[in-house]
């Protein structure tokens, strides 16, 4: 695992490496030493794949209300609107 933190892979590596690393750590043939540095290395791709998701997300929410905008709606157009309160007593 990179030191530096940076993540040099696809999500898609990401999460293969961390299954399988998941699965070395539940067979428990690892030493202590291994599975410390195991869960700090599942930790950070973990980390990497969560953060590739939310970006992932948010890029898919921007295009989604792109698309909205250019069918002429907007993007608060599925928002329910308060019905308007009625009056209250006999108006005297």
């Amino acid at each position: 695992m990179e030191e530096n933190n940076e993540i040099k892979m696809t999500f898609e590596q990401a999460l293969a490496k961390l299954e399988d690393l998941v699965r070395r750590m539940e067979n428990g043939n690892l030493t202590l030493e291994e599975m410390i540095t195991g869960y700090e290395d599942g930790s950070r791709l973990a980390a990497f794949c969560r953060s590739r998701l939310n970006g992932l997300e948010e890029k898919i929410k921007v295009l989604t209300d792109r698309d909205r905008v250019a069918e002429g709606e907007s993007a608060w157009s599925e928002m329910p609107v308060p019905e308007a309160a009625a009056p209250q007593g006999d108006g005297n």
